[in-house]
């Protein structure tokens, strides 16, 4: 998440992961990450595409 292009960390903004739900054969994650955009709409969805790709990938690992 944090080498995503566009996502954003400082002492007053931290990222973070948690667990959200354990399902019978899931582990369900909640994912808070900052972007440094004024533009919410286009640029914001496709940095999610991104962490959601990028979270995968790490757990995939």
């Amino acid at each position: 998440m944090r080498n995503t292009i566009g996502v954003f960390e400082d002492e007053a903004h931290s990222n973070f992961v948690i667990t959200d739900a354990l399902a019978v054969s899931t582990v369900n994650l909640k994912v808070h990450f900052w972007i440094n955009t004024f533009e919410y709409g286009k640029e914001a969805l496709m940095i999610k595409g991104k962490v959601i790709t990028n979270v995968k990938e790490a757990l995939l690992k």
